[in-house]
């Protein structure tokens, strides 16, 4: 059994360098128990790595350094753990794909965020979330908000910038 599973593990990433790809979806008949966190395998293919597929595997994150993998068009998560995704994963210039149905504990971004939107919405989400700590101002006016649905995040984003509203109109006034 264990050199059966070291050769279907190899056949696996024999591909990575032909084809740019690997495909680690866990099916019950594999012989390895299903990943819990993206191999640090993947990172010695940062040059060629263009398609991940971890479908149904227990995959609980992503780690921030994703952005390394700067050639990668599609990355397959479907039925995960995953409760969020990182921010850095929208400098991915060439991302085309990003998989991420039954990840129902997803909360960032919201879980109906990947259902009603998909690819689109989600990297519209995680566009602006990771430019938003480099934002110094930014105006709403005439700014309608459709179909937003609230998340945690929401009302100390709000109260955050409102509490930074406040102190700036004070500042005016009394300069």
């Amino acid at each position: 059994r264990g050199l059966d599973c070291l050769l279907a593990y190899m056949r696996k990433w024999s591909q990575v360098e032909y084809e740019g790809r690997v495909n680690l979806e866990w099916k019950g008949e594999l012989l390895w128990e299903p990943f819990k966190e993206m191999p640090t395998s993947l990172w010695h293919y940062a040059g060629t790595l263009r398609i991940i597929d971890l479908n149904e595997n227990s995959v609980r994150f992503i780690p921030q350094n994703i952005s390394l993998l700067v050639h990668l068009e599609e990355l397959l998560l479907e039925s995960n753990l995953l409760t969020s995704l990182p921010y850095s994963i929208s400098t991915l210039k060439r991302m085309k794909r990003l998989e991420l149905k039954d990840n129902t504990s997803l909360y960032d971004p919201p879980y109906e965020l990947v259902v009603d939107f998909g690819f689109k919405g989600i990297w519209r989400y995680l566009s602006a979330l990771h430019v938003a700590p480099s934002l110094k101002s930014m105006v709403l006016s005439a700014f309608e908000l459709v179909d937003l649905k609230i998340n945690d995040m929401l009302p100390t984003t709000l109260e955050d910038l409102s509490h930074k509203w406040n102190r700036a109109q004070t500042r005016n006034t009394a300069g």
